[in-house]
This record gives C-alpha cells, sequence and structure tokens, in this order.
C-alpha cells in the first residue's frame, strides 16, 4: 500500500517540488558563506536528472564563476549527453577538459585537506579521464573518501562502482549497501538504481512492490529514468495495479526531459489506445523523437505508422 500511496502522491506533487527545492537550494547556498559559483553548481545538479538545458545554465555560470565543478560537469554535458541538448545548445566539450587540467593541482591540494566535494569531482575527473589521465582504481578511492564523510553523490558513484565492477571487484552487496546510503540522503539516483535492484533481484531479494515506491521516490525528483520505470510498472501491473492512465503521465513526464525509453513508450501508448482513445498522430510525433536518437523498435512502429 505504502508504494502505490507513494506513486499517487508523487504524481499530485511533481509539479511543484523541483521549484521548491530549487528555490530553498537558492536560499540555503545564498545565506553560507560559499566558493564562487557554488550556487549556480548546486543548482545544476538539482537539475541533473530533470532539465539538462537548466543543468546546462547553471553549470555554465559556475564555469564562469571560476567553479571547477561547472567545468566538470560541462564536458560531460557535451561529450556523453551531447543528445539529451537542443543541437544549437551543443559545443566542443574539449576547452572545458582544458580548464579541469588547470585546476587539477588546487583540486588535489583542497581533497587531500579533505574537501568531500573536491573528492568526488576528482573521482570523476579519473573514472572519465578529464583534462588529466584516467585511472579508474584512482577514482574509487577519491569516491571512498569522499563517501565516508557522508557525501551522498559520492555514495551513489560508490555504488555504481560496486554494482558495475568500476575500479574494483563487481560485489552487488556493497552496491546495495552505498545505495541504500545515498538514497536515505534523498539522491534520486540511489534511489532509481535501488528499485532495480528490488525488481530484478540484484544483491537484494526480488521485491517488486518495494522496486515501485523506489521509483516513485525517484520520480518524484524529476528523475526521467525513474520515471520512465514507474510508468513500465504501472503499464504492466508489475508491483502496483495496472493502471494506463497514469503510466502514460509518467512516461509522458520522461519523455518530455529525451528519454528515448519513454518517447518509444508513451508513442506505443497512443499507437494501442489503452490509456485514451488511440491517436496516430501523437504516436508518431513521439515514435519519430525515439527513432531520430536511435531506437530501433521506435523506428520499426514509426515505418509502419506511415505505411
Amino acid at each position: 500500500r505504502s508504494a502505490l500511496s507513494g506513486a499517487r502522491r508523487g504524481e499530485k506533487e511533481h509539479l511543484m517540488l523541483g521549484e521548491r527545492m530549487a528555490s530553498s537550494l537558492r536560499s540555503s547556498v545564498s545565506a553560507s558563506v560559499a566558493p564562487a559559483g557554488e550556487t549556480d553548481f548546486e543548482l545544476g545538479l538539482h537539475y541533473w536528472h530533470s532539465n539538462f538545458p537548466a543543468a546546462l545554465e547553471h553549470f555554465r555560470r559556475a564555469a564562469e564563476a571560476g567553479h571547477v565543478g561547472g567545468c566538470v560537469y560541462l564536458y560531460r554535458l557535451f561529450s556523453e549527453l551531447a543528445g539529451t541538448l537542443p543541437p544549437r545548445a551543443r559545443e566542443d566539450p574539449a576547452p572545458w577538459a582544458l580548464r579541469v587540467a588547470a585546476a587539477q593541482a588546487a583540486m588535489e591540494q583542497r581533497a587531500e585537506q579533505g574537501d568531500a566535494q573536491q573528492q568526488r569531482l576528482l573521482g570523476m575527473c579519473k573514472e572519465v579521464g578529464i583534462g588529466m589521465r584516467r585511472s579508474r582504481t584512482q577514482a574509487v578511492r577519491w569516491y571512498r573518501r569522499a563517501a565516508e564523510q557522508g557525501d551522498a553523490r559520492a555514495q551513489f558513484n560508490m555504488g555504481l562502482c560496486y554494482d558495475k565492477g568500476i575500479g574494483l571487484q563487481r560485489d552487488p552487496a556493497q552496491a546495495i549497501a552505498w545505495y541504500e546510503k545515498a538514497a536515505a540522503q534523498g539522491n534520486a539516483s540511489a534511489q532509481h538504481n535501488l528499485g532495480v535492484c528490488y525488481e530484478k533481484g540484484a544483491g537484494v531479494p526480488r521485491d517488486p512492490r518495494l522496486a515501485v515506491h523506489c521509483y516513485q521516490r525517484a520520480a518524484a525528483q524529476g528523475c526521467a529514468y525513474a520515471q520512465n520505470c514507474l510508468g513500465s510498472c504501472l503499464q504492466r501491473g508489475h508491483g502496483v495495479a495496472a493502471d494506463a492512465a497514469r503510466a502514460l503521465h509518467w512516461f509522458r513526464c520522461a519523455a518530455q526531459q529525451g528519454h528515448v525509453g519513454a518517447q518509444r513508450n508513451l508513442g506505443i501508448l497512443y499507437l494501442d489506445g489503452t490509456s485514451r482513445p488511440h491517436d496516430r498522430q501523437q504516436a508518431a510525433v513521439w515514435l519519430a523523437r525515439a527513432a531520430k536518437r536511435g531506437d530501433k523498435v521506435a523506428f520499426a512502429l514509426l515505418a509502419q505508422l506511415q505505411q
């Protein structure tokens, strides 16, 4: 019952929650003595899983104020996640890597002095090779130091490393332990990944209802991955009563953020008419978006629709 009621509550609050959190974040960071660009950097992190264009704007402001974290995330946006941005917003990531390289010595000094944020950022740079030599072993070392200080994002990164075997031996039980630490602090990525683990029975006993509860918590924070998973559970009646209308709601939330799978799933719902009258036009719109991003199922369905 908690998973179902939580999901309904998440739908009602979803539209207002993000801006309330962002407003609160602005106030709390501004009220403290923060380094230049810190407010925009934290706002960029807030929008990281829910609004990439907004994240881009805040990370750019942070970077222009001299915040190295803004440079790190701009590099990731323009390299790993360029497909989520409008074509006019994309640019060469190399200059941002150069800025990170120039700040490496200062980052390492602050990380050695115990700055958890710098430890986490240094771990990211080492893992991906942003402006410095790639070393996944060193990445784990820095993530662990930050995670042990209670940094939720570093705790999530530790969970991911154990989950995928990045820089250390894969250990599902350790992955769960770190995901739970981060999820307890409200980290949406950890909540989503924890949901995946419960749905698949990876490192924990399989529990579809608990998976739905985890997805709901992350979806309410704007995590597109969790929104798509929640929509899928509602569509299939997996861990929650089947509800095609609510599935469509969550697929749309994720699809509007650029999640390819959700765009395909939304197109299929409009195509089969299970949640509302059959709508070939809307089906074509969403299937085309997914097909343009390389989704083969969407491409095939779109071809059939256009015949």
